[in-house]
């Protein structure tokens, strides 16, 4: 779990300087967001999201597609997950940046955010293994 690549990483952010690059976590949400901006203003930059290694199908966000494509053209919150009602259970989820010079800003599970080496407290803890909502990125 982590970050794969050539990323450039600040209290606020993390930027990818060179692909191939990834973000890998667990999470227990029915939505995943990160907020994404591009490192330099105007420039596209695709990227491909799975859970559990699998493309996301139904359970793909307003800014992927049901493969997880998806591609970032401005500093925004991107939904990449919205999983149907029910019950919800703990995933992998990975997104690939095909393109470099993407800028990782925030992640944010369900309701909560979660940022830098910032702590949340219930079902959206920060862990080393095994806890729900685990990011390292």
């Amino acid at each position: 779990m982590g970050t794969h690549g050539s990323w450039i990483v600040g209290e606020e952010k993390g930027v990818l300087s060179a692909v191939p690059g990834s973000i890998v976590f667990r999470f227990q949400a029915r939505d995943l967001h990160l907020v994404l901006g591009p490192a330099l203003v105007g420039k596209a930059v695709r990227f491909r999201v799975r859970i559990d290694g699998a493309e996301p199908g139904s359970s793909h966000g307003e800014d992927t597609d049901a493969s997880g494509n998806g591609v970032v053209r401005e500093q925004r919150l991107y939904q990449l997950i919205r999983q149907p009602p029910g019950v919800i259970h703990r995933h992998t989820f990975t997104i690939e940046f095909l393109d470099g010079g993407c800028r990782r800003m925030r992640l944010r599970l369900g309701e909560r955010v979660v940022a830098g080496g910032d702590r949340t407290n219930g079902s959206h803890r920060r862990g080393r293994s095994g806890g729900t909502g685990d990011r390292h990125a």
